[in-house]
């Protein structure tokens, strides 16, 4: 009277990771940064069908459990005061995993395997703001706006972040204004293209206008 048994291989898996807020702009959760918790995040197969939705806990973590093995995208929600923090490109621990490959507010492919927990899997939001203002013709080349001094439209201008990459480009308006919308709290530099027929005015350093 003979007892056989086989191996049981697990067909599941686990994705679980961290709802954030990247307060310096460097697209890593460095340690201290606020964590959200209430942020539902959701779990689709590749086929755009909904499978699980998690609510992340006050130390912003979530988990799905126990789930067939294959490919999945998770998603967060738009929030009106912040923009997402995307993928780099290489997954590095920390990192935020928010691509919009899949719509905005999802993260890149996720290939799960039997037995296997994906960590850090972490979704990344910013506190966004506004940068921008005018672009002139300095006449009297003192380095103020002064009125009658009209602005000049379709200047390129680059914003560029911490890591020396443009994160966006816009043209000047009819006016000479421009502004960049949101962008993520960071430190960033300004740069403006060079005109034919054209030296950059003066730089004024005690007088904002």
């Amino acid at each position: 009277i003979d007892a056989g048994y086989i191996l049981l291989a697990p067909v599941t898996g686990n994705i679980k990771g961290v709802v954030w807020e990247d307060g310096n702009n460097n697209k890593i959760r460095d340690t201290g940064e606020d964590v959200l918790g209430g942020v539902t995040v959701s779990l689709y197969n590749l086929g755009g069908t909904l499978v699980s939705s998690q609510i992340s806990a006050p130390d912003g973590t979530y988990m799905f459990v126990d789930i067939p093995f294959g490919d999945y995208y998770t998603k967060v929600p738009v929030v009106s005061d912040k923009v997402f923090v995307l993928f780099s490109g290489v997954s590095i621990s920390g990192d935020s995993d928010v691509s919009n490959d899949f719509g905005v507010g999802t993260s890149r492919l996720l290939t799960l395997f039997p037995g296997e927990t994906l960590s850090d899997i972490d979704m990344g939001y910013a506190k966004k703001i506004s940068i921008g203002n005018f672009v002139w013709d300095d006449t009297n080349n003192n380095g103020l706006q002064d009125a009658g001094e009209l602005g000049i439209s379709n200047v390129k201008v680059s914003l560029i972040n911490q890591m020396g990459a443009i994160e966006k480009m816009t043209l000047s308006n009819s006016d000479g204004s421009y502004t960049f919308n949101d962008v993520a709290v960071g430190k960033y530099r300004i740069s403006f293209e060079i005109l034919a027929g054209y030296v950059f005015a003066i730089n004024n350093n005690t007088d904002q206008t």
